[in-house]
């Protein structure tokens, strides 16, 4: 049984400009598949609603970049 602390686990990726430079790949690559479950999830929801599909992309666009500036959290989807 492993314990957190074990050296062999890897890293734990940290929320500053370090942390960035060395997991930008996987930062990326998360990413991209959060967005590709949330487009269709967003086109859905704002067609369901009676609003054009744009609207959802609007929305889902606006509410990402808000929630990253007043998040005080290290992972933040």
């Amino acid at each position: 049984m492993t314990s957190p602390a074990d050296s062999s686990v890897g890293d734990v990726p940290r929320g500053n400009p370090s942390g960035l430079v060395r997991h930008w790949q996987q930062d990326l690559r998360a990413g991209f598949l959060v967005f590709l479950i949330a487009l269709p999830l967003c086109l859905a929801i704002a067609s369901a609603s009676g609003y054009p599909p744009i609207a959802g992309l609007i929305t889902a666009i606006v509410g990402a970049i808000v929630t990253t500036f007043i998040s005080n959290s290290e992972l933040t989807i």
